[in-house]
């Protein structure tokens, strides 16, 4: 969606503070959706961000003078691909909603950021990349820490 942006050079700060900015809108957003769970229910609070960020990119590429036509916008070769991709980030941002509802602010959080721990894997099992060995080493460690931070005790095998 946004190849006709050239890359920049190299500005970290920039790239930092973008970072903290999502991060900390993340977890705001995660605070309503905490809030507003008892008197809306999850799909419907996927729904209407799925819905919010459809508007928002819409009136972005109206507006921006270097953005594609919206005909174009939307034109792939990899509709597979794409499904695929639309289907699991819906599901994921359902299961992040569901997993604040039914834990706390913070252990609902700490599970959506653990999703980089699952890129491997899928990437392994799903399209069959080869990767070195050490990667396995830092994603046992990695999962190793999340059920410690977790404290998830007798607790491991429940399924929510």
């Amino acid at each position: 969606m946004i190849q006709h942006l050239k890359r920049p050079k190299k500005r970290l700060f920039l790239a930092i503070s973008l970072m903290v900015i999502a991060a900390l809108s993340l977890a705001i957003q995660a605070m309503f959706v905490k809030l507003a769970s008892d008197y809306l229910s999850t799909n419907f609070l996927t729904f209407a961000r799925s819905i919010v960020n459809l508007i928002l990119l819409l009136i972005w590429v109206a507006l921006s003078p270097t953005a594609p036509k919206i005909s174009e916008l939307y034109k792939t070769k990899n509709y597979r691909y794409q499904a695929v991709r639309s289907v699991f980030g819906v599901a994921a941002l359902y299961c992040f909603y569901f997993s604040i509802n039914h834990f706390s602010l913070a252990t609902g959080t700490l599970i959506f950021y653990s999703f980089p721990l699952f890129v491997p894997l899928v990437s392994r099992i799903w399209l069959r990349v080869e990767f070195v060995h050490r990667l396995w080493w830092g994603l046992g460690i990695a999962f190793i820490g999340l059920l410690f931070i977790l404290e998830t005790g007798e607790s491991l095998f429940n399924p929510l």
